[in-house]
């Protein structure tokens, strides 16, 4: 059994096994009961109790028991009341619930298992129910359900699986020209491994709403094959014509997201579609728009792992327009993940344009993180402090044969405009950055002709494109800011190629050693206060708003690229006025102490460094020696002085002449972020034994004011050792160690190298002998004056 197969099998059972919830209706309605049993039960068929309810004014209430078989189901309900219909309860004369109660519809003649035709006023819920087994055929419409007119179908603790239909598999929406039809997820609602001949595998909405926001709700494994035409929207379709067509998608299933694993031609996950309005007298102004947001602290929503064999993995959006109607596509996502994903192009979105004979040009548009008046930040959205408000992970541009492609990850026809953290300029609603990452394709955003791509507060990293990074195919905007791109690997000539539009670069990190950044056909550059690997392709080094250092990242082997505290990103620019938020959730502008301020206290980059301290990377040795050479030494998890039990610590042993009393193990190369008074300690331990003979541990360290960015340039100006433990326990040495890096001599390279050690404690008699010794919770502390009394913006801050 492949692994979606077995996840489908779970899901289903997991359905099956949900205890129903309590009847939504009040207690004044009429309940009839449904079942096998004599005893109890008003009707013996669900149709028959409908019928009945109908007849019978206001609210009503029909419990389907399970101890019937209900097969060749084709309920039909015609309503403007109140109606539930719940299922899951063991008999007619119980209360009790030990399940759902499964409404089949194979062998029903060809339609839909439930259909509900709603006026004015209908409201109806489905609970505790799971169907299956609609057989519509390829010309019609819904599998499962079919809703059209007007009113509200909610569905609580209910599955839609294995349904067929030519539109809408799983549940077809279709609203009318005005009023409103809605169909809203409560919790536990699953459409799953529907197929839909043409499109809309799991939900069609049509010129209605749609709301998930509920937990524990997913649309999963359904499939839109597009069998003579269309192919749009594998787990959800979304189609305003002369009405809009609106869905909100919350959090969904913890691991899974909202949108799991469906398939189309088109849009794997969504698509989301404007289309004629038909022949109407006014002009028609209409959207149809996805939104998107966590709704549950810690489990962002999400589309993950679905397939389009041509274009849109995760999502597909195309407007429509003529001379006188303009129908929006539209997606907004607020801490959003859109995480492998494949499609021949556009692997996560495709936005599409429409260019009507009759009307101007319309691109659809997609925001991530937007914050612009237009939408604004749903009350209801969340983002966790400490983590990324949303992702781009994993996404593979490949087709529909498993072969790879020159796609983009974003594919933007003419037009279509991409926002990325927007934050329409005020800073204050910035609340977290957008992590791209790990996407595998010809581009990372590919773009037509008069596009418009902006992207604020992003990571764009350990990306991988056969071409350039990002192309701009006309006369369009690229605007970055406060954004960091570095770590990709790109086979294009360049990492950025724009036209002849407006290229903006403010606060941001783009760092690709030998690449050049930028291609630009006599466009208009702007810059301000950056760091980049590239001065020539972008302003000839002749601004000084650019600086060419290395920005110093924090782990970037480990996809790390947080700024270390001596990276020249810290303080770097000029405050932006504004509460707004790093990539993480941090504060912006804060002031790092003792670092001076090269045109302010902000830090560019997508990350805001929040204290000084730790100088000493990994220096407790949680879990393994990452940052630190391996030289004669090895990970020991048996033997700790700081973290969490089974943490680890640096064994430094080696097996040496008689000749030779010191092992020197693991290195560090730390540069120093300013003068001033550095304190070294840590925690060691000895080989046991005879206290006075056993070997002990050590840190030595090599201080070199011009060191570079390997601390190994030129002869160390001063160095030390620092004994710290010989015992069988772990113990720090009452004095530490101080190392002074004076005003004078303090530079931009200024380094300090820490080398791990185990030495000798017996007199040596003959022969080879073992040194052994422990190392962990290395500390390094930097007391300084104020960086206000020093000029450092010539000799520190710039080499």
């Amino acid at each position: 059994m492949t692994g979606s197969a077995t996840l489908a099998v779970r899901i289903t059972r997991a359905a099956l096994c949900l205890a129903a919830l309590a009847p939504f209706a009040s207690p004044q309605a009429a309940v009839f009961r449904v079942g096998g049993s004599a005893s109890g039960c008003t009707h013996t068929t669900i149709q028959a109790a409908v019928d009945a309810a109908q007849n019978s004014p206001g609210a009503d209430v029909i419990w389907v028991a399970r101890d019937a078989a209900y097969t060749a189901q084709q309920v039909m309900i015609t309503t403007s009341q109140e109606l539930e219909i719940a299922g899951g309860y063991d008999t007619c004369g119980s209360d009790a619930t030990s399940g759902t109660t499964v409404l089949d519809g194979s062998g029903g003649g060809g339609y839909p298992v439930l259909r509900l035709y709603g006026d004015t006023g209908a409201l109806v819920r489905l609970r505790g129910l799971a169907l299956t087994g609609g057989d519509n055929p390829d010309s019609d419409h819904g599998g499962g359900i079919l809703f059209v007119g007007r009113g509200r179908l909610e569905l609580h603790n209910v599955s839609v699986r294995q349904n067929r239909a030519g539109y809408g598999a799983g549940i077809y929406v279709g609203g009318e020209d005005s009023g409103e039809a809605r169909l809203v997820f409560g919790r536990d609602v699953i459409v799953n491994n529907n197929i839909a001949a043409h499109s809309g595998g799991g939900v069609y909405i049509e010129k209605a709403r749609f709301d998930m926001l509920e937990p524990n709700s997913l649309i999963a494994f359904n499939q839109a094959l597009g069998n003579g035409g269309g192919g749009y929207g594998g787990g959800l379709i979304l189609l305003a014509k002369r009405n809009a067509a609106y869905a909100r998608i919350g959090s969904g299933t913890p691991g899974l997201g909202a949108i799991y694993g469906n398939s189309a031609v088109n849009g794997g996950g969504v698509a989301v579609f404007g289309e004629d309005p038909g022949s109407v007298t006014t002009s028609i102004f209409s959207s149809a728009q996805l939104q998107m947001y966590s709704t549950v602290a810690g489990t962002p929503a999400a589309i993950r792992q679905n397939v389009a064999t041509q274009n849109g993995g995760a999502v597909y959006l195309r407007p429509y327009a003529d001379f006188d109607d303009t129908i929006r596509a539209e997606a907004w996502f607020w801490n959003v993940d859109l995480d492998g994903n494949v499609a021949a192009q556009g692997a996560a979105v495709y936005g599409a344009s429409y260019d009507s004979t009759f009307g101007s040009p319309i691109g659809s548009s997609i925001h991530f993180n937007d914050t612009s008046a237009a939408v604004g930040w749903p009350g209801a959205a969340v983002c966790s402090p400490g983590a990324y408000c949303g992702s781009v992970r994993g996404n593979v541009s490949r087709n529909g044969s498993a072969q790879p492609t020159d796609g983009g990850t974003f594919h933007l026809e003419s037009y279509v405009g991409l926002n990325i953290g927007y934050s329409g300029f005020d800073m204050s609603a910035v609340r977290g950055g957008v992590a791209i990452e790990g996407n595998r394709g010809g581009r990372l955003i590919e773009s037509g002709g008069s596009t418009s791509i902006v992207l604020n507060n992003a990571l764009l990293a350990d990306n991988e494109s056969s071409g350039v990074l990002i192309r701009q195919g006309g006369d369009g905007l690229v605007w970055l800011a406060d954004i960091t791109l570095a770590g990709n690997a790109v086979g294009g000539a360049q990492v950025i190629a724009q036209g002849d539009g407006l290229f903006h670069l403010y606060r941001s990190i783009l760092w690709q050693p030998g690449k050049p950044l930028l291609q630009c056909s006599g466009c208009d550059k702007t810059f301000e206060t950056s760091i980049v690997s590239d001065r020539g392709s972008l302003d000839g080094g002749n601004s000084t708003e650019l600086v060419a250092q290395d920005p110093r990242f924090l782990d970037p082997e480990r996809g790390d690229y947080r700024p270390a505290a001596a990276s020249p990103a810290v303080d770097h620019a000029s405050i932006v006025a504004g509460d707004d938020h790093d990539l993480l959730g941090q504060a912006r502008d804060v002031d790092i102490a003792c670092r001076a301020d090269f045109r302010g206290r902000r830090d560019v980059g997508a990350y805001e460094r929040q204290q000084l301290l730790p100088l000493a990377l990994n220096a407790d040795f949680d879990d393994d020696l990452h940052l630190w050479s391996a030289a004669n030494t090895t990970w020991d998890e048996t033997r700790d002085a700081a973290g969490s039990a089974d943490s680890g610590s640096a064994h430094v042993v080696l097996t040496a002449p008689q000749n030779v009393t010191r092992a020197f193990g693991a290195s560090q190369c730390i540069p120093l972020p300013g003068p001033g008074r550095y304190t070294l300690n840590g925690f060691g331990r000895g080989s046991g034994g005879v206290l006075v003979n056993a070997d002990y541990a050590g840190l030595y360290w090599e201080l070199r004011h011009d060191g570079g960015e390997t601390c190994s340039e030129g002869t160390p100006d001063a160095s030390g050792h620092l004994s710290l433990g010989r015992s069988s326990s772990f113990s720090q040495p009452g004095i530490a160690a101080t190392i002074e890096l004076g005003e004078a001599q303090a530079t931009y390279r200024s380094s300090l190298l820490l080398v791990l050690t185990a030495s000798e404690g017996n007199a040596v008699v003959g022969g080879e002998h073992t040194m052994s010794a422990w190392i962990d919770a290395i500390s390094l502390t930097l007391e300084c004056q104020d960086p206000s009394d020093r000029i450092f913006r010539d000799d520190f801050e710039q080499p």
